[in-house]
């Protein structure tokens, strides 16, 4: 009897391994066909130059903040094509829009990261001229 029941136990054991193994195998087909279904949004079917006349849009106007870094900066952080399109065209780096009143007393420390925004939009807006 009590090798019935160690035999069971057993059993029972490696009956519940190959379930997580199972589960962990269902996991990964679910991520696979999500990241799959993302690849054929109609995102992805836009040419380039269609994209880029939308990223102009816009980025009319930067809004530059310590907590955000404006349109262009929002969207070379949306995925690699769209990186490699934003900083490809300096025009959607050349309109800036700043709010220089201080609303607290730690917006002094938020400087230091406002400034690094700025000089990241001057040096990919290259020669085209800001509109400020």
């Amino acid at each position: 009897m009590a090798e019935d029941l160690d035999g069971y136990e057993s059993e029972i054991h490696r009956l519940q391994i190959r379930i997580a193994d199972i589960q962990n195998r269902r996991e990964r087909v679910k991520t696979y066909t999500k990241h799959l279904r993302s690849l054929l949004s109609p995102i992805h079917k836009l040419p380039n130059e269609l994209l880029t006349i939308i990223f102009g849009y816009i980025c009319v106007e930067n809004e530059l903040q310590d907590r955000g870094g404006g349109a262009a900066l929002t969207l070379s952080h949306v995925c690699m094509r769209w990186r490699q399109l934003t900083i490809a065209c300096p025009v959607l780096w050349s309109a800036m829009s700043m709010d220089f009143v201080k609303q607290h007393d730690d917006d002094i420390a938020a400087d230091g990261k406002l400034s690094t925004i700025v000089r990241l939009y001057l040096d990919r807006s290259k020669s085209v001229p800001l509109r400020l």
